[in-house]
């Protein structure tokens, strides 16, 4: 169905904020690259009151194959289903520990995560968003058509949300540029630099936006201070897990075709990205 105008999530792991239409989605994409890699400021806000800005997209729609058979249609057949979810199998407790587990989180939600612990975090994870550009461009040049205006919109909020690492760290008292990447970033970064060699990793994409969504849902949803309540609200909000839904059928659609080597490929890439998001909340505690 078609989205209505409506805050959007707000980090570059999921459909940030930023003023988009269907029809002008490339144009923006190829503007959001230039002034990515120019080095030119960006604004987080519009509008003299500052409010944030707007992004329209179309949420994913039931693709139609060339036969004119619906997508959905095509997994009815007699052989086991490959589907994202499927990828998860078997990682059970490892995801567990990655989405809601992990020391931070639960810090995060208590309220017991120190300034110094969590500033340590959110320096490394803005190191993190300026890593994921050139994956988000690699991501984006090997996607079928159809799944093309998903991943425009996220590229297009690009300069927003690294504008807004950079008003929180003026706010906090935080020196971003000379920042250097703790082991595990460095680790996730070059990852990424892996996967841009991939056809169209859409399976990795997924899980390191579901596994950050979940964690920060949970620290919205149980959170016993407002402390953070405005990183929550930013990363765990619906509107970035309607994002995360579409690559899940992104990924669905991928899968259901693909060969038995790709769905294995698929599945170790999962299990890759669960246990480089699980070491990178271990970085607000130096490991």
């Amino acid at each position: 169905r078609q989205g209505a105008l409506r805050p959007a999530p707000s980090h570059c792991r999921g459909v940030l904020q930023g003023r988009s239409s269907p029809d002008s989605s490339f144009d923006i994409a190829v503007s959001t690259l230039t002034t990515i890699e120019s080095g030119a400021p960006v604004s987080a806000t519009s509008g003299s009151a500052g409010q944030p800005l707007l992004l329209l997209f179309k949420l994913g729609t039931p693709h139609t194959s060339q036969e004119g058979q619906h997508s959905s249609d095509r997994y009815c057949t007699g052989a086991p289903m490959a589907t994202a979810a499927s990828l998860l199998n078997g990682l059970e407790g490892q995801w567990k520990q990655a989405t809601s587990g992990h020391q931070f989180i639960k810090a995060c939600i208590d309220g017991t995560v120190t300034k110094e612990q969590f500033d340590t975090w959110l320096r490394q994870d803005y190191l993190y968003a300026r890593a994921y550009i050139s994956f988000a461009g690699a991501i984006l040049a090997s996607a079928p058509a159809h799944h093309q205006e998903v991943l425009l919109a996220s590229l297009a909020a690009l300069p927003a949300d690294l504008a807004w690492f950079k008003d929180k760290a003026v706010e906090r008292g935080l020196d971003l540029e000379h920042t250097e990447p703790q082991l595990a970033c460095q680790t996730f970064a070059d990852y990424l630099k892996e996967l841009r060699a991939e056809p169209y990793p859409v399976q990795a994409l997924w899980a390191i936006e579901l596994s950050y969504y979940q964690a920060w849902a949970a620290v919205l949803k149980q959170l016993k201070t407002d402390k953070l309540g405005e990183f929550a609200t930013r990363w765990g909000n619906e509107d970035f897990g309607a994002y995360v839904k579409q690559l899940e059928q992104h990924v669905d659609e991928v899968l259901h075709d693909a060969s038995d080597t790709t769905r294995s490929g698929a599945k170790a890439a999962v299990r890759r990205v669960t246990e480089l998001e699980d070491g990178f909340w271990s970085m607000a505690y130096g490991a």
